[in-house]
């Protein structure tokens, strides 16, 4: 339901505003995807009750990307409490977050066999925001944001530790069809608003060019159907509580070229006029290659689909 209505939403604008809504707070999916009835209570069912709002998870380190087995923010165990430190870079409302899901590695060396989440509030000392809002190419109303760990003093109970490493990564089988479905909505807004501009400025085109203009279009319709429904069957999977993680990134990975290029030919279509700054195409192209990039890129998405299909699992 929630990638039916980005897509349409995101045909007025970037939809990206969705994320805010009951149910589809990141942080909140993660506290229950691994947290103890404890947690769930204090952090995600306080969402529901108002006295928090936004949240945040943060895996992404500058120096690796998403290789979250290269991740260099640590906690440490002393006594009672486990000390944060490290950085996150392009964090999704890292800025304004009520609280933020960081994966931190526990036993330096291991991998992703190290790596746990903790809970982190907006309160605790030694969070800090080095970069309120990271400058990029699209989507720029989605601010996403680079952050520091300095000593952070976390009690036993923000470790979320009732589930495994897998669970919590489960988590993203939900925001991949999301990305997806923001870029198709914009594509299809792309393609919607050349036809438009063809149909009120004459050219003095022959039928027969006329006729192919139409044929293209239709195309990317179709492309763009097809995309859709591989979005709406992850999603729909994702909604039925059965998250597949290679679903979604089917639906991400292979749905993202379709998308690209359904935005070229819009682009194409009203050829100089869609690279200039009187229309909001060039803008829009932005937003949809940014989508790809964001949340894992294809390539990456392509491997674990890759590796699942001829028995090498999901890593």
């Amino acid at each position: 339901m929630l990638g039916l209505l980005v897509t349409e939403a995101a045909q007025a604008g970037d939809g990206w505003g969705l994320q805010t809504l009951p149910g589809n707070n990141m942080g909140e999916i993660a506290v229950r995807a691994m947290g103890s009835p404890e947690q769930i209570d204090k952090w995600a069912d306080g969402i529901r009750r108002g006295e928090f709002q936004k949240t945040a998870i943060a895996m992404t380190e500058k120096h690796c990307g998403l290789d979250l087995s290269q991740i260099k923010t640590t906690a440490v165990k002393k006594g009672d409490h486990w000390v944060l430190n490290g950085s996150k870079h392009w964090i999704s409302h890292a800025a304004t977050a009520d609280f933020l899901i960081v994966l931190a590695q526990t036993q330096p060396g291991s991998g992703m066999a190290g790596a746990r989440p903790f809970i982190v509030s907006r309160k605790d000392e030694g969070l800090i925001v080095t970069i309120e809002r990271l400058e990029k190419m699209g989507t720029r109303n989605l601010s996403q944001a680079a952050i520091e760990f300095r000593d952070i003093m976390l009690p036993e109970d923000r470790l979320l530790d009732s589930g495994t490493l897998m669970d919590f990564l489960t988590v993203l089988a939900g925001t991949r069809p999301f990305c997806a479905a923001t870029a198709i909505g914009t594509a299809s807004t792309m393609l919607n608003y050349s036809e438009k501009w063809l149909n009120e400025h004459d050219r003095p085109w022959s039928l027969r060019r006329r006729e192919r203009v139409k044929e293209v279009v239709e195309e990317a319709r179709g492309a763009l159907d097809k995309a859709r429904r591989m979005v709406l069957r992850a999603g729909w999977v994702h909604d039925q509580g059965r998250a597949d993680n290679v679903l979604s990134q089917k639906a991400k990975g292979y749905s993202a070229p379709i998308t690209q290029g359904v935005a070229l030919k819009a682009m194409q279509l009203m050829g100089p006029e869609a690279w200039s700054k009187d229309h909001l195409m060039e803008k829009w192209y932005r937003d949809v290659k940014f989508v790809d990039l964001v949340d894992g890129t294809r390539n990456l998405h392509r491997l674990t689909v890759a590796r699942a299909e001829f028995g090498g699992g999901v890593r």
